[in-house]
């Protein structure tokens, strides 16, 4: 538990070796609502722990989201695609998605210059 978690707006977890499980637990925080950027970056968490991500309720102020080289392909986008953060995020960077170039496109249609890939 993390007390001050209520009062976070940023968390860098890059790195850390974080799983989907463990990302779908902390999608799952309500405290963590004022979160407004938040990378994850380099962590293998797949299209468990992206969808989880989109789909959370408790992260829908995010502005920021980075998940460069996690493992985010066609499933995850389709997940970021139903879900109001594609429309919401200032930023999000999916560098190093194997997504499928097909999957690439849509969300490229949909962000604009607001994703990088």
């Amino acid at each position: 538990a993390m007390p001050l978690a209520a009062r976070l707006r940023r968390g860098v977890l890059a790195s850390n070796h974080f799983t989907a499980t463990e990302v779908a637990a902390l999608a799952d925080r309500d405290d963590l609502a004022r979160l407004r950027a938040l990378d994850l970056s380099y962590n293998a968490i797949g299209n468990a722990g992206a969808s989880a991500l989109f789909r959370s309720p408790h992260l829908a102020g995010l502005l920021v989201l980075d998940l460069s080289y996690c493992m985010v392909g066609d499933e995850a986008v389709e997940a970021l695609l139903e879900s109001p953060l594609c429309d919401s995020l200032v930023l999000l960077s999916l560098r190093g998605s194997p997504a499928s170039a097909e999957a690439k496109v849509l969300l490229a249609a949909r962000m604009g210059d607001r994703v990088r890939m």
